[in-house]
C-alpha cells in the first residue's frame, strides 16, 4: 500500500474523492458544510454551529456556508422549515 492510501485509510476518506480532481480543503470545507447543516436542521444556534464545525467565528462559517450552499445559513434554515 502506498503512502497516501495508507493516509486516506488512516483519515477514513476516499481516494478517489482526490483523484477525482477535488482538493483536500475542497473535501474537508464540503465535509465540514454538510456536518454544520446537520446540526442547523436541529434548530441549533449559527455561533454553536460555526464552533462546532471549526470556524474561527461565525461570520466566516457564514462566508464558507454561503459560496458552498448558495444561501446564507438563516435562509437555508427558511428554506428548509427549520
Amino acid at each position: 500500500m502506498d503512502r497516501l492510501s495508507l493516509l486516506f485509510e488512516r483519515m477514513n476518506l476516499k481516494a478517489q474523492v482526490f483523484y477525482s480532481g477535488a482538493t483536500p480543503l475542497h473535501y474537508l470545507t464540503d465535509w465540514r458544510i454538510g456536518v454544520a447543516q446537520s446540526i442547523l436542521k436541529r434548530g441549533n444556534a449559527l455561533k454553536m454551529v460555526a464552533t462546532a464545525v471549526s470556524y474561527s467565528n461565525p461570520a466566516a462559517f457564514a462566508r464558507a456556508f454561503s459560496k458552498r450552499v448558495g444561501l446564507s445559513p438563516t435562509h437555508w434554515m427558511a428554506k428548509i422549515g427549520v
